[in-house]
Protein backbone atom coordinates (compact mmCIF):
# COMPACT_ATOMS: atom_id res chain seq x y z
CA UNK A 1 0.00 0.00 0.00
CA UNK A 2 1.01 3.93 -0.72
CA UNK A 3 -0.31 6.92 1.08
CA UNK A 4 0.65 10.61 0.26
CA UNK A 5 -0.57 13.19 2.58
CA UNK A 6 0.34 17.51 2.46
CA UNK A 7 1.80 19.62 5.58
CA UNK A 8 2.76 22.13 6.70
CA UNK A 9 6.01 23.22 9.27
CA UNK A 10 6.14 26.92 10.44
CA UNK A 11 9.32 28.61 10.02
CA UNK A 12 10.30 31.57 12.04
CA UNK A 13 7.00 33.83 10.62
CA UNK A 14 6.57 31.66 7.11
CA UNK A 15 4.62 28.12 6.69
CA UNK A 16 6.96 26.09 4.54
CA UNK A 17 4.92 23.12 2.70
CA UNK A 18 5.96 19.41 3.37
CA UNK A 19 4.95 16.20 1.56
CA UNK A 20 4.55 13.26 3.31
CA UNK A 21 4.20 9.41 1.78
CA UNK A 22 4.76 6.19 3.04
CA UNK A 23 4.46 2.79 1.24
CA UNK A 24 4.37 -0.89 3.35
CA UNK A 25 6.19 -3.67 2.50
CA UNK A 26 6.86 -7.24 3.34
CA UNK A 27 10.14 -6.80 4.86
CA UNK A 28 11.46 -6.50 8.38
CA UNK A 29 7.98 -5.33 10.59
CA UNK A 30 7.92 -2.05 12.07
CA UNK A 31 7.70 1.64 11.93
CA UNK A 32 10.18 4.09 10.22
CA UNK A 33 10.35 7.92 9.63
CA UNK A 34 12.77 9.45 6.95
CA UNK A 35 14.05 12.97 5.83
CA UNK A 36 13.79 14.82 9.06
CA UNK A 37 16.91 13.22 10.71
CA UNK A 38 17.28 12.38 14.40
CA UNK A 39 13.48 13.43 15.14
CA UNK A 40 12.09 10.56 13.05
CA UNK A 41 12.93 8.22 16.04
CA UNK A 42 11.18 10.11 18.43
CA UNK A 43 8.61 10.69 16.44
CA UNK A 44 8.26 6.87 15.46
CA UNK A 45 7.79 6.35 19.10
CA UNK A 46 5.36 8.55 19.87
CA UNK A 47 3.34 6.75 17.05
CA UNK A 48 4.16 3.55 18.34
CA UNK A 49 3.38 4.54 22.08
CA UNK A 50 -0.43 6.03 20.91
CA UNK A 51 -0.85 3.12 19.33
CA UNK A 52 -0.04 0.90 22.08
CA UNK A 53 -1.83 2.79 24.66
CA UNK A 54 -4.83 2.18 22.65
CA UNK A 55 -4.45 -1.39 21.95
CA UNK A 56 -4.56 -0.59 18.04
CA UNK A 57 -4.05 -4.09 15.91
CA UNK A 58 -2.64 -4.06 12.73
CA UNK A 59 -0.77 -6.07 10.35
CA UNK A 60 2.89 -6.62 10.68
CA UNK A 61 4.18 -5.05 7.59
CA UNK A 62 7.54 -2.94 7.32
CA UNK A 63 6.04 0.69 7.36
CA UNK A 64 7.89 3.72 5.68
CA UNK A 65 6.87 6.96 5.91
CA UNK A 66 8.75 9.67 4.14
CA UNK A 67 8.87 13.73 4.89
CA UNK A 68 9.80 15.53 1.62
CA UNK A 69 10.45 19.56 1.72
CA UNK A 70 13.40 22.06 1.58
CA UNK A 71 15.45 22.54 4.88
CA UNK A 72 13.19 22.02 7.52
CA UNK A 73 15.48 21.24 10.10
CA UNK A 74 15.03 24.56 11.56
CA UNK A 75 10.91 24.46 11.94
CA UNK A 76 8.34 23.25 14.54
CA UNK A 77 8.57 19.75 13.10
CA UNK A 78 6.34 19.01 15.77
CA UNK A 79 3.75 19.80 13.51
CA UNK A 80 4.34 16.56 10.96
CA UNK A 81 2.88 14.37 14.08
CA UNK A 82 -0.97 14.72 13.16
CA UNK A 83 -0.06 14.19 9.53
CA UNK A 84 2.36 11.20 9.96
CA UNK A 85 0.01 9.49 12.89
CA UNK A 86 -2.94 10.05 10.00
CA UNK A 87 -0.63 8.22 7.44
CA UNK A 88 0.35 5.09 9.51
CA UNK A 89 -3.28 4.72 10.78
CA UNK A 90 -4.56 4.64 7.57
CA UNK A 91 -1.81 2.30 6.12
CA UNK A 92 -2.20 -0.02 8.56
CA UNK A 93 -5.77 -0.14 8.19
CA UNK A 94 -7.11 1.73 11.43
CA UNK A 95 -8.54 5.02 10.02
CA UNK A 96 -10.63 4.29 6.53
CA UNK A 97 -9.45 6.56 3.88
CA UNK A 98 -9.04 5.22 0.53
CA UNK A 99 -6.60 8.36 0.00
CA UNK A 100 -4.88 11.14 1.82
CA UNK A 101 -3.38 12.69 -1.45
CA UNK A 102 -5.80 15.54 -1.49
CA UNK A 103 -5.65 16.40 2.37
CA UNK A 104 -4.52 19.21 4.27
CA UNK A 105 -3.30 18.52 7.72
CA UNK A 106 -0.40 19.58 10.25
CA UNK A 107 -0.55 19.71 13.95
CA UNK A 108 0.85 18.23 17.46
CA UNK A 109 -0.37 15.23 19.23
CA UNK A 110 0.14 14.62 23.28
CA UNK A 111 0.99 11.77 24.70
CA UNK A 112 -2.60 12.11 26.54
CA UNK A 113 -4.46 12.32 23.20
CA UNK A 114 -4.48 16.19 22.60
CA UNK A 115 -4.37 17.17 19.50
CA UNK A 116 -3.21 20.91 18.62
CA UNK A 117 -3.87 21.80 15.03
CA UNK A 118 -1.67 24.31 12.96
CA UNK A 119 -4.30 27.02 12.08
CA UNK A 120 -3.72 27.86 7.85
CA UNK A 121 -3.35 31.59 7.21
CA UNK A 122 -5.78 32.96 4.60
CA UNK A 123 -2.78 32.79 2.12
CA UNK A 124 -2.31 29.20 2.69
CA UNK A 125 -5.72 28.54 2.26
CA UNK A 126 -5.88 30.82 -1.35
CA UNK A 127 -2.86 29.28 -2.28
CA UNK A 128 -4.51 25.41 -2.11
CA UNK A 129 -7.97 27.06 -3.15
CA UNK A 130 -6.28 27.94 -6.71
CA UNK A 131 -4.22 24.97 -7.15
CA UNK A 132 -7.55 22.92 -6.55
CA UNK A 133 -9.58 25.28 -9.10
CA UNK A 134 -6.79 24.86 -11.71
CA UNK A 135 -6.55 20.89 -11.66
CA UNK A 136 -10.93 20.47 -10.09
CA UNK A 137 -10.14 18.60 -7.70
CA UNK A 138 -11.81 18.48 -3.90
CA UNK A 139 -9.38 18.96 -0.50
CA UNK A 140 -10.06 17.69 2.56
CA UNK A 141 -8.50 20.21 5.34
CA UNK A 142 -8.27 17.14 8.19
CA UNK A 143 -6.93 19.76 11.09
CA UNK A 144 -6.75 23.26 11.02
CA UNK A 145 -8.99 26.37 10.46
CA UNK A 146 -9.91 29.60 9.06
CA UNK A 147 -11.96 32.32 10.09
CA UNK A 148 -12.81 32.65 6.32
CA UNK A 149 -13.05 28.69 5.46
CA UNK A 150 -16.11 29.28 3.58
CA UNK A 151 -15.36 31.43 0.50
CA UNK A 152 -12.72 28.31 -0.71
CA UNK A 153 -15.42 26.31 -2.34
CA UNK A 154 -13.05 23.64 -3.18
CA UNK A 155 -12.39 23.13 -0.04
CA UNK A 156 -13.72 20.78 2.56
CA UNK A 157 -13.37 20.96 5.82
CA UNK A 158 -13.77 17.60 7.92
CA UNK A 159 -14.03 17.41 11.81
CA UNK A 160 -10.92 15.42 13.21
CA UNK A 161 -11.87 14.63 16.47
CA UNK A 162 -14.99 13.02 15.04
CA UNK A 163 -12.85 11.27 12.70
CA UNK A 164 -10.34 10.40 15.15
CA UNK A 165 -12.83 8.94 17.69
CA UNK A 166 -14.46 7.58 15.06
CA UNK A 167 -11.94 4.76 14.99
CA UNK A 168 -9.69 5.45 17.84
CA UNK A 169 -11.10 6.91 21.56
CA UNK A 170 -9.72 9.46 24.01
CA UNK A 171 -8.48 12.14 21.11
CA UNK A 172 -10.08 15.69 21.92
CA UNK A 173 -8.83 18.45 19.75
CA UNK A 174 -7.53 21.71 21.66
CA UNK A 175 -8.04 25.04 19.49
Amino acid sequence: MTMKINSYVPINSHLRKVEIFGYTSKGQPGLEILGIGNRGRTLKEKIIYLSKRRNLKFNLLRYVLCVEADDISKGDLNYLELPLLICFWTMAGILKFGRLDNCLCAGKVSLEGEVYPLNFSGEVLENWNKCLWESGRMIMILAGSSHKIGEYKQIQYLDLEELLNESVTGFKVVA
